[in-house]
């Protein structure tokens, strides 16, 4: 759960605590908690059956205050990319959550962010992915296991 402050409210006064509402019936992610994790997972799990590479899930909430999770996965093509978005939104969707923010770059071919939030899913052509390099660019934040990824490891 994020704490944020008021603006014009001395430190240490009023806080907010940002979770989850919801707005004309529909669930709305503003904050971590265990919900916002599965979301991530269920994102990293959609990318996953369309066949989306290297699938990552970082934790961001020690380290941005704009989200919490970032889920970053590469396509092959762009008809894969447009494929990856949809399941996405799917899947999440199905979770009972509604999408907010925006999401940009449909009509890219590089790169695909799909604003939900707390969460924000990312889906990069390789050459995007390389040089973009967000794993790096955010190297304190956490990885998080997740499904598919930790079946990997536990075969290796």
């Amino acid at each position: 759960m994020r704490l944020a402050q008021v603006e014009g409210v001395p430190s240490g006064g009023v806080i907010l605590l940002l979770n989850r509402f919801k707005r004309n019936g529909e669930e709305e992610l503003l904050g971590t908690d265990k919900r916002t994790e599965e979301l991530a997972r269920a994102a990293a799990e959609a990318l996953a059956e369309v066949k989306g590479k290297d699938i990552v899930i970082l934790e961001l909430s020690e380290v941005s205050a704009f989200a919490d999770y970032f889920v970053i996965a590469t396509a092959e093509s762009h008809v894969q990319m447009l494929a990856m978005a949809n399941q996405v939104r799917d899947k999440i969707s199905q979770k009972g959550l509604k999408k907010i923010g925006r999401s940009e770059g449909r009509e890219s071919k590089s790169w695909i962010l799909m604003d939900f939030g707390s969460l924000i899913v990312h889906i990069f052509s390789k050459q995007a992915r390389d040089y973009y390099s967000l794993e790096q660019f955010w190297g304190d934040a956490q990885s998080v296991p997740w499904g598919m990824d930790s079946k990997k490891e536990s075969k290796a």
